[in-house]
C-alpha cells in the first residue's frame, strides 16, 4: 500500500484517536497517508492507491454525515479499494453490510474493517455500564487492534471481503426502530442558554446533518433532522447547548474539541 486517503469524521474524538493511530502506523511503514475531515472546504486527496472511512456508528448506522459525504463523492472515486475504521460504544451491527452496499453504488470495493470501541461514544452507555473503559477515548487495546488491522492491510493485497446480512440492518433499511430523525430520548429536546452562547459558529459548522441554524442572534436546533451524536456539547466552548438529561459541562471537551475549535476559526477567518 503505497498511499492512502484517510476520509473522517470524529464528534467526541474517539475516532479522531483511532485516525491518528492508524495514520502513524502506515506513515512507519512507508505509506503516504492523507487526512481529510469530511466537513473541511479544502479538496480532499482522490489520487491515492486505497481509501480509509473513518467514523462513529450512531443508532445502529454508519454516521449520516459519513454517508452523505460517500454519495457525493466525484467519478475519479470508481474503482478504488476502502477499508472501514468504525468507533462506536458496542458492536457495529449491520454496519459493514450497509457500507459495502453505499460504496458498491460509487463503484468502491469494501476490502474489511476494523471496530474500536470508546465510551465517550454514548454518554449513555459511559454513565451506566462500567465495564466500559472511562478514559474519554479508546484504551490503547483498542487503537492497538487499529494498528495492527492497517499493518496487516498494508502488507497484503486487498481484495473484496464478503459482508453478510445482519438483521440489525433493518435498522438502516427500514428505519423502524432507530431512524435518523429520532436520536433517542436522552438526546432529544436539547436546552440552548442564548445568555452564555456567543454566536462564534462552531455548533453549526461542526453539525454533520445541519440541524442547527442561525437566526440573527440565537441558535435553533431542527430535532427532526438532528441524529443525536452530541457534536454541539463538545464543541460549544461555553457550554450553551444542554438536554434535561444530561449538562454540557458532563460532556467530554478534550485536545480534540480545542483543536477542531482552532481549525473552524481559522477557517472562518481565511486563514
Amino acid at each position: 500500500m503505497k498511499s492512502v486517503t484517510i476520509f473522517w469524521q470524529s464528534q467526541s474524538g474517539n475516532t479522531f484517536a483511532c485516525v491518528k493511530a492508524a495514520a502513524e502506523e502506515l506513515e512507519r511503514a512507508g505509506t503516504s497517508v492523507f487526512l481529510h475531515h469530511i466537513l473541511a472546504k479544502e479538496a480532499p486527496k482522490f489520487d491515492t492507491e486505497v481509501y480509509i472511512f473513518a467514523f462513529p456508528v450512531y443508532n445502529f448506522k454508519p454516521a449520516t454525515a459519513m454517508r452523505d459525504f460517500i454519495n457525493n463523492l466525484p467519478p475519479e472515486a470508481k474503482g478504488k479499494k476502502a477499508l472501514l475504521v468504525v468507533n462506536c460504544s458496542g458492536a457495529w451491527s449491520g454496519t459493514p453490510y450497509v457500507m459495502k452496499k453505499i460504496l458498491k453504488k460509487k463503484g468502491i470495493e469494501l476490502c474489511g474493517g476494523v471496530l474500536a470501541r470508546g465510551s465517550e461514544s454514548y454518554i449513555l452507555l459511559r454513565k451506566y455500564i462500567k465495564v466500559l473503559n472511562n478514559t474519554g477515548m479508546p484504551d490503547q487495546k483498542e487503537l492497538r487492534k487499529v494498528r495492527d488491522f492497517v499493518s496487516k492491510a498494508g502488507k497484503q493485497e486487498l481484495k473484496p471481503k464478503f459482508y453478510m446480512f445482519n438483521p440489525l440492518s433493518l435498522f438502516y433499511w427500514l428505519g423502524v426502530i432507530s431512524p435518523d430523525n429520532a436520536p433517542g430520548k436522552a438526546f432529544k429536546n436539547r436546552l440552548y442558554d442564548k445568555e452564555k452562547c456567543t454566536l462564534c459558529g462552531y455548533c453549526y459548522s461542526l453539525c454533520p446533518s445541519s440541524a442547527i441554524t442561525r437566526d440573527a442572534d440565537t441558535l435553533k436546533c431542527d430535532e427532526n433532522k438532528c441524529v443525536g451524536c452530541c457534536g454541539c456539547f463538545n464543541i460549544c466552548p461555553v457550554n450553551a447547548w444542554t438536554t434535561p438529561v444530561y449538562k454540557a459541562e458532563n460532556f467530554y471537551k478534550g485536545a480534540y474539541a480545542k483543536d477542531l475549535i482552532k481549525t473552524l476559526s481559522k477557517k472562518e477567518n481565511g486563514k
